[in-house]
């Protein structure tokens, strides 16, 4: 016998609700991730942006490009830069100003989740394909080309 003013939910009232929910999550939570990487990509982007703004000043000054430093947060670079990132968005620390052959300045670091390939895609379609992701996850987003 049910009571007049008797208040509360049916348990399919309840299920019905959690079924909504669940439905939403699965809509929402992909859209998510996908943001979350595009936020990675335009986090890498504007430190590639702000390395190089800040490399082409350092060059402009000095008719020099800035030495090779790794492991540390004082580099030549302090005066050019509010900030000089050490952190990838994708993980492992940027190492700044190492030069080889192909390269007169660039940085790397070692991602410590994959890059997805649509963003890498993305990445380097923006920096004139700058960065080279190397198969033990080594990336190098090269500055300035010899």
């Amino acid at each position: 016998m049910k009571k007049k003013n008797q208040k509360g939910f049916t348990l399919v009232e309840l299920l019905v609700v959690i079924a909504i929910i669940g439905i939403l999550a699965v809509v929402a939570v992909p859209a998510l991730f996908k943001n979350i990487n595009k936020a990675k990509a335009a986090d890498l982007l504007a430190d590639y942006n702000a390395f190089k703004s800040a490399t082409l000043s350092y060059y402009s000054d000095k008719n020099d490009y800035p030495t090779a430093l790794t492991g540390t947060t004082d580099t030549d670079l302090d005066e050019y830069m509010e900030s000089v990132p050490t952190d990838s968005p994708f993980g492992g620390d940027y190492k700044i100003g190492a030069s080889d052959s192909e390269a007169k300045f660039k940085i790397t670091f070692t991602a410590s989740q994959t890059i997805p390939e649509d963003i890498k895609n993305k990445i380097e379609a923006d920096s004139n394909r700058a960065i080279v992701v190397g198969s033990d996850n080594l990336v190098t987003m090269t500055i300035i080309k010899k």
